[in-house]
């Protein structure tokens, strides 16, 4: 697959930033907008610091449980296929779906659809797959850590355990799928992009998060990491240094 970068938030030199995204409240999200995918290794670790930082500072000592997926269906990149195939075999991978809440339900493309493809055009892809990380805390905390430079990490931290959370999540996600093909998985997780949250009612990001209160993705949809929470992320923020600059397009600036 091709993913064209974009031009950052931000820059590898300087304070990191952070692109608002206005949701209604309770629930705010941020975007870290990076070069490309993978990150630059020198940008990549300053990436991943500031993720763990954040996350324990929203945290900050609840019992949350902490759920680990990778989607290595989104990086074609050989070293991040070669390291996942090197590490599977201690973070004990189980394949479930991911189903885009804001969008048609995973279906088999039907011979209308080819039909109707333009020169050049493509099919979206019918499934996402996911792979979630049921090795220790540990194993988690390490792949989550190996991929983000790739792009296909994603974490989610809830309030319930990893196994009710999923059970909520297959309960909301599955019933639309109808074609049988997409119906078999142990478990259904959320994906969301900026652009589907950003539109959303309240009641609406309920449904979709599912009982997530701190969702991190890493987006090629959105050419960089969105940080979604049912709680307020700025009080998190500021214990990291960062300065709210406010605008049109408010911004947090976050030290290196």
């Amino acid at each position: 697959m091709s993913h064209v970068p974009v031009s950052p938030v931000g820059t590898t030199l300087g304070p990191m930033a952070l692109r608002v995204v206005p949701l209604p409240s309770p629930w705010e999200a941020v975007l870290l907008s990076v070069p490309v995918f993978p990150i630059p290794e020198g940008e990549s670790l300053r990436v991943a610091n500031f993720i763990q930082g954040l996350s324990a500072q929203v945290v900050d000592n609840r019992d949350w449980s902490v759920e680990t997926f990778i989607q290595v269906e989104q990086s074609d990149d050989k070293e991040c296929r070669r390291i996942y195939s090197q590490r599977a075999r201690d973070w004990i991978p189980e394949v479930g779906l991911g189903v885009w809440p804001d969008r048609e339900p995973p279906a088999s493309p039907t011979p209308e659809q080819f039909m109707r493809l333009t020169a050049g055009e493509k099919l979206r892809p019918p499934m996402y797959q996911v792979l979630r990380i049921t090795a220790s805390p540990k194993a988690k905390s390490e792949a989550f850590g190996a991929m983000v430079r790739f792009g296909p990490a994603l974490q989610i931290m809830t309030p319930d355990d990893g196994e009710t959370y999923l059970e909520k999540a297959t309960a909301s996600l599955l019933p639309p799928i109808e074609d049988a093909a997409y119906t078999c998985y142990p478990f259904y997780i959320p994906l969301l992009e900026r652009k589907g949250i950003a539109s959303a009612t309240a009641a609406q990001l309920e449904a979709w998060f599912c009982g997530a209160a701190l969702y991190i993705r890493e987006s090629f949809e959105d050419q960089g990491i969105l940080i979604a929470s049912c709680r307020s992320l700025a009080p998190a923020l500021e214990r990291l240094g960062g300065q709210l600059e406010p605008g049109e397009t408010p911004k947090w600036h976050i030290p290196c």
